[in-house]
């Protein structure tokens, strides 16, 4: 059973990717599950190197972290966070 997200201000946590086809790939099952989820810039606070990441609900982590391994997809970091992901992208207090 998932958490239902419904706005960007819930993703609070991160699966950090280099390998943008990983990244698709990771992408593509966590949608097909119907979880709710953004792909964005990863925010230098969280991690230095250039890099993408799929934001979800960190209420969900768990399950989507037993899917990708599943899938046999390896994010480079799984991150959970304290506030919006977007706060610590632009600096706001979303």
């Amino acid at each position: 059973m998932y958490t239902q997200c419904n706005t960007d201000s819930e993703l609070n946590a991160l699966f950090v990717f280099c390998d943008i086809r990983d990244m698709t790939e990771a992408f593509e099952a966590i949608k097909k599950m119907q979880f709710f989820a953004k792909i964005i810039p990863t925010p230098k606070d969280v991690f230095p190197a250039e890099s993408l990441s799929i934001a979800v609900k960190k209420e969900d982590i768990g399950i989507l972290s037993d899917k990708l391994q599943e899938l046999k997809i390896k994010p480079i970091k799984t991150v959970s966070l304290e506030k919006c992901v977007f706060s610590y992208t632009y600096g706001s207090a979303v």
